[in-house]
């Protein structure tokens, strides 16, 4: 897999919760697939690695300051 984007960063798709949360990441394989990985997964094996998409609740949501409006 290539590099991590954020999914604020990623328009056209639809996340969820995850597209404001701290913990979301989106890889890009050498294809140009996407996949949205969960950070919180690492710590909290309950979670998805890579959770289906939109995600509509989560235990692991916190807000990503970076999104949030001025």
């Amino acid at each position: 897999m290539s590099g991590d984007a954020e999914p604020g960063q990623d328009p056209g798709l639809e996340w969820g919760l995850c597209g404001d949360c701290r913990h979301a990441a989106v890889t890009r394989s050498a294809r140009g697939s996407r996949f949205l990985r969960c950070r919180a997964a690492e710590e909290h094996p309950a979670l998805a690695r890579y959770p289906q998409v939109p995600v509509e609740t989560c235990t692991a949501f916190e807000p990503d300051p970076a999104h949030s409006p001025a």
